[in-house]
C-alpha cells in the first residue's frame, strides 16, 4: 500500500497508525493490518485478536497526537487482556447480549479456522446472531464450551440476552431525515447494541402504523438501524440509497440491503420485489453487493489458508427495459477450487463456454457438487463435470 492510499483516505492512515502503535507496545507477537475490514489483527500470549477500529477512530479523531497514542495503547491493551469469563451462569447473565453481524466476522485466518467454537446462527442469507458478553469497554464473544461450563443451552442463553437487549429496546428510537414526507426511523442508543434490536423477535414488526406501507429496515453499519416503510417506491430508493453510501464509507459496516418483516411476523427476512417494481434493481444490487463481498472476503482468507476459492463474479443485466444484478462463477473442467452458491455457473471446456443455472445444476447433475462442510457462505467441491 502506497503511502499516496494512507494521505487520501483517513481511515487507511488509521490502521497504519494503531498498527505502529501496538507494535511499539511490545506486548504483542504478530501485528497484521486488515485495512478492508478497517481492523488491526494482533497476536497476544497465543490468542489472535481481530480488533475492529470504527469506534476508537470515532472517539479519537479530535484527540492531540501525543494523547490519541496513549489511548490507542490503552485500548489495545484492555482489548486484548486475557479475561476470564464469569465462573457461574449467575454471573454471566446479566452480561450477555445478543448481536447481528455477518459471516465476514470471522474473516482472518485465526478465527475462521476456530468457527466452530463460537454460538452463531443464521438470521437470514448473509446476517448471523451470535452471543457476546458486555465487558467494561468491550465485548467478547461467547463460545459453546463456556456455556456448556455454566450448564446452560445456546437457546437458553439466547432468550436471556435478548431478554437484556429488550429492556432498553425503546431507546433512542427518533426520526431520521430521509428527504421525503413519509416517516422515517433510527436508533441513536450509543450503546453499541443498536442493530440488535432487529433480533428482537416483532421487534420490526411493531413499527406498523408508524410509516407508511409495511416496515423495512437498513442495517448499513454496526451502530445504524434505520426503518422506514415500503408504501412508496421513492422511499424505498431512499432507504437504499442510505444503507448503500453508508455501508461503503463508514467504519464497521454490516449491509447494504433491505430487510422486512418476517412471514410469522417475529423475525425478518430479505427484502425482495418484483422485477417490474420501480425499486427492485437497487433492492437487489444491496443483495448482491453483500454477497460478493462476504465471498471476496472469504476467499482471501481461504488464499491465506492455502485452500483455493474461486471468485464471485457481479453480472448487471437489462432485458425487455428491467435491470437485475445476477451473481455467478466460473467452473473450467479439471479444476479443483471451491465453488461460491450462485445464481449461474460458467463451464469451460477447452475453447467451449455454457451457462448453467444453480438449480438446474443441482437438479440435472446431482453429484457434481459436493457443499463443504463449515464454510460461510457455503462453498462447493466439483466432484464431476456436468456432461451434456
Amino acid at each position: 500500500m502506497s503511502r499516496d492510499d494512507e494521505r487520501n483516505d483517513p481511515r487507511i492512515a488509521f490502521v497504519g497508525q494503531v498498527a505502529a502503535i501496538a507494535e511499539e507496545l511490545g506486548i504483542f507477537d504478530e501485528v497484521l493490518r486488515d485495512v478492508g475490514r478497517f481492523a488491526v489483527i494482533v497476536r497476544r500470549d497465543d490468542d489472535l485478536h481481530h480488533c475492529a477500529l470504527d469506534n476508537l477512530w470515532l472517539a479519537t479523531r479530535e484527540v492531540e497526537a501525543d494523547d490519541r497514542v496513549r489511548e490507542v495503547g490503552q485500548w489495545l491493551d484492555v482489548m486484548t487482556r486475557p479475561h476470564r469469563p464469569p465462573e457461574t451462569w449467575e454471573a454471566a447473565q446479566d452480561q450477555l447480549r445478543p448481536v447481528l453481524r455477518t459471516p465476514g466476522m470471522f474473516a482472518s485466518p485465526g478465527l475462521e479456522t476456530r468457527r466452530d467454537e463460537y454460538v452463531v446462527r443464521p438470521v437470514t442469507g448473509m446476517l448471523r446472531a451470535t452471543l457476546a458478553l458486555d465487558l467494561p469497554g468491550r465485548i467478547a464473544w461467547v463460545r459453546a464450551a463456556q456455556l456448556a461450563e455454566w450448564g446452560v443451552s445456546e437457546t437458553l442463553a439466547e432468550q436471556i440476552a435478548l431478554a437484556n437487549i429488550a429492556e432498553v429496546a425503546g431507546e433512542g428510537v427518533e426520526p431520521f431525515d430521509m428527504g421525503g414526507t413519509h416517516p422515517a426511523w433510527q436508533v441513536s442508543s450509543d450503546d453499541g447494541y443498536e442493530i440488535s434490536r432487529l433480533l428482537l423477535p416483532g421487534w420490526l414488526a411493531s413499527f406498523e402504523g408508524k410509516v407508511h406501507g409495511n416496515p423495512i429496515a437498513a442495517v448499513p453499519h454496526r451502530n445504524a438501524l434505520i426503518v422506514t416503510g415500503d408504501g412508496e417506491p421513492r422511499d424505498i430508493e431512499r432507504l437504499a440509497g442510505v444503507a448503500r453510501a453508508w455501508y461503503e464509507s463508514a467504519p464497521g459496516p454490516i449491509s447494504p440491503a433491505l430487510y422486512r418483516v418476517a412471514d410469522d411476523g417475529e423475525g425478518i427476512a430479505e427484502l425482495e420485489l418484483p422485477p417490474d417494481h420501480e425499486a427492485a434493481p437497487l433492492v437487489r444490487a444491496g443483495h448482491v453487493e453483500l454477497l460478493a463481498s462476504e465471498y471476496e472476503g472469504q476467499r482471501q482468507v481461504l488464499d491465506e489458508l492455502g485452500v483455493e476459492a474461486a471468485p464471485i463474479e457481479v453480472w448487471r443485466r437489462r432485458a425487455a427495459g428491467t435491470v437485475t444484478y445476477v451473481t455467478g462463477t466460473r467452473w473450467t473442467q479439471g479444476a479443483t477450487a471451491l465453488l461460491p452458491e450462485v445464481d449461474v455457473v460458467r463451464l469451460l471446456d477447452d475453447d467451449q463456454e455454457r451457462q448453467v443455472g444453480w438449480d438446474r445444476l443441482r437438479e440435472d447433475w446431482p453429484t457434481a457438487l459436493e457443499e463443504v462442510d463449515g464454510y460461510d457462505p457455503p462453498r462447493w467441491r466439483p466432484m464431476g463435470w456436468p456432461e451434456e
